[in-house]
């Protein structure tokens, strides 16, 4: 068993990571929440990377690929996000909620094998 530390710095609050493998390229996308008062207002927002399988501890930059916003153009959490893997596209599913006060949205969307929505 081998684990990565990754921590992005700036942030206050990482949590929820979830994983899918890539066997075509050989690499997991580990997607996490963060919450920062610098990105989306101190909601949580959805961070990917791309990170290498075998015994390479090389890593990508994280990316922050999803910040909730409502239909009012506020800043909403993101939270109890799932990724999957696409073998059609060699990509990734990724689902998420929206939480607003008064109610909640599923997100959906495609990634590409490199973790940009």
């Amino acid at each position: 068993t081998r684990s990565i530390k990754s921590t992005v710095t700036g942030y206050s609050i990482q949590r929820c990571p979830t994983a899918a493998y890539n066997p075509k390229y050989k690499q997991y996308l580990v997607v996490y929440h963060i919450r920062t008062q610098s990105v989306n207002g101190n909601k949580q927002s959805i961070v990917t990377r791309v990170i290498p399988a075998g015994n390479i501890l090389a890593m990508s930059s994280p990316r922050i690929s999803v910040t909730g916003i409502d239909s009012n153009g506020r800043a909403v959490d993101v939270d109890r996000t799932k990724v999957v893997y696409n073998p059609i596209t060699y990509g990734y599913v990724l689902a998420s909620e929206l939480i607003d006060q008064r109610y909640v949205q599923i997100i959906c969307g495609f990634l590409s094998d490199g973790g940009i929505l």
